[in-house]
């Protein structure tokens, strides 16, 4: 099916930190196996950029935020998370030369864990960010986390009980068909001839003109707010076909549509006829 569409898509992630502890045997339990076997190039902003990078010691996959010398592992968990721990933790000691490289870095007693949560295609997930240092209390040694079990319990948060509150599609339109994008600078009313869809790309030799549909949301400026309305999936648009009704498309035949530009209008207030424009930002 050949489709074609004006549309803009949004993603938001929202994060907030929760208290690391579970407790129970009703904890599900992740197994974790960290790879020391790199080192990251840090770069300080405020020095001079001609300078050559600081060399620290790293793992696979590991995030150095600004300022940190310590790469950053990330868990990824489905779910929101109520509490979390580590256990069955396994740390060896820096080699000499690593230890030289982190320098006078300052390192914590225990591991420092927090716990953030966010959506991803509307279904909650956490995120444990662990960094797998230490400084050995009794022996006061640079200690590296080398393996450990993480524990965890689940529940329902204000942010997914809004969420699942609301009813949303479980497949787009998107996952089926040929998909073209195209654009409108303004509302009115648009035409679609054999030499436009030639030009977009679309194979007009075999193409069935029975087959094309248009999809837009036609809403101009996306609410900031994520709890106002908005269509749940792409919206399809009346069309309309001037031609024979066959299965192919010839150059004297083509498609009229409506579609609303990005700038849009509203009423200031009900009782009266001015409108204030909404430009589209994005």
């Amino acid at each position: 099916m050949r489709n074609l569409f004006s549309m803009l898509l949004l993603g938001v992630l929202a994060s907030f930190v929760l208290p690391a502890r579970a407790q129970g045997s009703s904890a599900q339990t992740v197994p974790v196996t960290l790879s020391w076997t790199t080192y990251a190039s840090l770069r300080n902003p405020s020095a001079n950029p001609d300078a050559a990078p600081r060399r620290v010691p790293s793992f696979q996959g590991a995030y150095h935020g600004a300022g940190q010398v310590i790469g950053t592992y990330t868990l990824r968990l489905p779910g929101t998370l109520t509490s979390g721990e580590l256990r069955d933790a396994v740390y060896e000691a820096f080699p000499a030369d690593d230890v030289k490289l982190l320098g006078n870095t300052t390192l914590p007693t225990a591991p420092t864990v927090q716990l953030r949560t966010g959506l991803e295609a509307r279904k909650p997930y956490s995120y444990v960010l662990l960094q797998p240092v230490r400084r050995n209390p009794q022996t006061g040694q640079a200690e590296r986390l080398l393996s450990f079990t993480y524990a965890y319990q689940t529940g329902a948060s204000g942010a997914n009980a809004r969420t699942t509150a609301r009813a949303h599609v479980e497949t787009s339109v998107l996952s089926t068909g040929d998909w073209y994008k195209i654009g409108v600078p303004r509302s009115g009313v648009y035409k679609l001839s054999l030499a436009t869809l030639q030009s977009l790309g679309l194979p007009v030799a075999s193409l069935d003109p029975r087959r094309i549909q248009v999809y837009g949301n036609a809403m101009g400026l996306l609410p900031q707010a994520n709890s106002a309305p908005r269509p749940d999936d792409l919206v399809e648009n009346s069309i309309f076909f001037q031609g024979n009704g066959d299965a192919t498309f010839t150059a004297d035949e083509y498609f009229l549509f409506y579609a609303r530009g990005p700038h849009t209008w509203q009423a200031s207030q009900p009782a009266r006829a001015a409108s204030l424009g909404q430009p589209g930002l994005y």
